[in-house]
């Protein structure tokens, strides 16, 4: 009705068009009938949402009419507890298809990164972060007229990158944000006085934790200086035998999780590592394996030789966090040489060159940490 829309002479975009309108109407956007009827589910990723890249679905179609049609798929858009304003819903994709009676066929889009952007002020297209839901079917997702088709939707998270390459040193919070492929990443130093107690929240991480000094029990088990131990969501309880301090990495794959994969807690000391000899010095392998939020978690110690270099500088997918023992060296990041000593992390984001340089004063010792979501 008339008296549904904004006056004539307001220009602002709230209440008009099928993106803005909130109230109940005869004929919604996309709205049509058919004489038989389609139904969609299945609808799922293609591959794993990230910031600025396009977003692939699928979603399977079936005629569960008595007779064959046609069906326009259409796809939309929504931004949930976006902080600027934004449309209600807005058709990002459609697709017209023709169905035999109880046939299906499975539909893909690809939804461009500007669906998931916004118009400033100052007329600049800028990324939206944050929840989106993606809905496919014969008309707008919140239709309550009668039709004859339905709508599926599905809720992904887009969230940037808020770590960037560098080298950290040792404090109470070394590390906390969100990289490509982790959802959260939160390293923290910990330090605990004999007979304390440690039980971290009990939230849905995966724990991996690495003993910097002093001795600790972890589930019975103790542990001395470079012991390490991984553990699923909470299972890690930490108890001090003298005055300790540890590293506490805890972490989330935007890939979600999976309770399946979930492993036995890993716990070994520094002693119990078997060491291979190497050109360069030793290497230890700790463990190659899924977590609850991991397809894989790779990590291993090297004991670098004074004078010789980690590898040629190199670039891999993988992010990869180098936690240092001891020594004294040098990060080539990029085209930056950084200083580094024991107890830095440093954090290597996916596709940045990078190696590491031993000085010539002594043996340096680090974990690398390397992961698969």
């Amino acid at each position: 009705a008339e008296l549904s829309l904004p006056d004539f002479g307001d220009y602002a975009m709230a209440g008009r068009t099928y993106r803005y309108f909130k109230g109940d109407v005869l004929y919604p956007f996309g709205y049509g009938l058919s004489y038989t009827r389609f139904h969609y589910n299945n609808l799922r990723l293609e591959r794993r949402a990230v910031p600025g890249d396009s977003v692939r679905v699928a979603v399977t179609v079936t005629n569960t009419g008595p007779r064959q049609g046609d069906e326009v798929a259409e796809l939309y858009v929504a931004a949930k507890h976006a902080a600027v304003p934004v449309p209600i819903r807005s058709l990002r994709g459609f697709r017209r298809i023709h169905l035999l009676p109880k046939q299906s066929r499975i539909l893909h889009f690809t939804v461009s990164p500007e669906a998931f952007t916004v118009i400033d002020d100052n007329m600049r297209r800028v990324p939206l972060s944050g929840d989106f839901d993606i809905s496919i079917g014969g008309g707008q997702p919140d239709n309550s007229r009668p039709a004859t088709s339905n709508a599926v939707t599905t809720t992904i998270r887009l969230q940037p990158d808020t770590l960037t390459a560098g080298v950290f040193p040792p404090r109470p919070t070394v590390l906390k944000g969100a990289t490509r492929d982790l959802s959260d990443l939160d390293i923290r130093l910990i330090t605990l006085k004999a007979g304390q107690s440690l039980h971290p929240a009990r939230d849905s991480a995966d724990h991996l934790l690495i003993v910097k000094n002093g001795n600790i029990v972890v589930s019975g088990k103790a542990l001395g200086p470079g012991g390490a131990g991984l553990f699923g969501p909470s299972m890690l309880s930490v108890s001090a035998k003298t005055n300790a301090s540890l590293y506490l990495f805890s972490f989330k794959s935007r890939s979600g999780s999976d309770a399946k994969r979930n492993a036995p807690p890993f716990i070994r000391n520094w002693s119990e590592l078997t060491v291979k000899k190497t050109g360069k010095g030793e290497s230890r392998a700790l463990f190659s394996q899924p977590t609850t939020w991991l397809k894989n978690l790779n990590m291993h110690a090297t004991t670098l030789d004074p004078g010789q270099i980690s590898h040629p500088q190199h670039i891999h997918r993988a992010e990869e966090i180098i936690l240092l023992r001891s020594g004294q060296v040098r990060m080539h990041i990029g085209d930056k040489y950084i200083p580094a000593k024991g107890g830095d992390i440093v954090f290597f984001p996916s596709g940045v060159p990078h190696n590491l340089e031993n000085g010539d004063t002594g043996r340096a010792e680090y974990f690398a940490l390397q992961w698969e979501p």
